[in-house]
């Protein structure tokens, strides 16, 4: 409940909320993803301008894609440059009562990450460390981290969600949608996505028939369900939309 303190809350655990990047997305509702945060730019721009997902696995921590951590020309982006809105909803609007705007004071990219080969997307991780703790309640919680084996063909097959405010059919999205997508083995990856996939042990692919995260997803979680609980197996770092 929303007077639930931050002990009582479980990791990957969705409140109750009754029935309720993405190509062919479904939209999701108010809740649904609640580890789901999106990223703004506050440097050099008027209001504040959305860049990528990123998933809450702490009340201080987020994980989202090291290449979400660069602007367009290369340079690093500084902590005092962005700024995480947990719970909200619509990317444009900056009164919800949900929201829980939080400064960053520091990024932690993979120290194998390198931004100038975005071909190789082995490392494309990164720790985003809030200034101030975040309060869960029916619409933020963390997502559990993966606490079982790495080796990702057990995972093959496997049903994962991707939440994000990703470009859809429509355009530009305000509010977040998500694919479903079917973990696949390495070599149908290697087929599908030549050179866009990264030919190493801790990199997968999913199909999400028809559905891929898209422009704008890079950043977000993709989530395992096991029993009631999420678990973050992943994160976006290449879509691939086949027109």
């Amino acid at each position: 409940s929303p007077s639930a303190t931050n002990s009582d809350i479980v990791c990957g655990t969705v409140a109750p909320l009754g029935n309720r990047l993405s190509i062919n997305g479904m939209r999701s509702s108010r809740g649904q993803f609640p580890w789901a945060a999106p990223i703004f730019n506050i440097a050099g721009v008027p209001k504040p301008q959305y860049i990528c997902g990123s998933s809450i696995i702490s009340t201080t921590h987020l994980i989202t894609a090291a290449h979400c951590m660069f602007f367009p020309d290369g340079t690093e982006r500084q902590p005092s440059q962005l700024t995480v809105v947990p719970g909200m909803f619509n990317i444009d609007n900056f009164l919800d009562n949900d929201n829980q705007d939080r400064d960053v004071s520091k990024i932690h990219t993979h120290e194998e990450y390198v931004h100038e080969d975005l071909l190789v997307t082995d490392s494309d991780i990164a720790v985003l460390v809030l200034s101030q703790a975040i309060i869960y309640n029916d619409v933020v919680r963390p997502i559990c981290l993966w606490s079982g084996s790495d080796n990702l063909d057990q995972v093959v097959g496997s049903k994962g969600f991707v939440s994000g405010w990703g470009i859809t059919e429509s355009g530009d999205a305000k509010y977040p949608s998500y694919v479903t997508a079917v973990i696949k083995d390495r070599r149908e990856c290697s087929r599908q996505l030549g050179r866009l996939f990264s030919a190493n042990s801790r990199t997968f692919c999913g199909d999400g028939e028809g559905a891929v995260p898209c422009n704008g997803d890079s950043g977000s979680g993709l989530a395992i369900k096991r029993g009631r609980q999420h678990f973050l197996r992943g994160v976006v770092s290449v879509g691939q939309y086949d027109q």
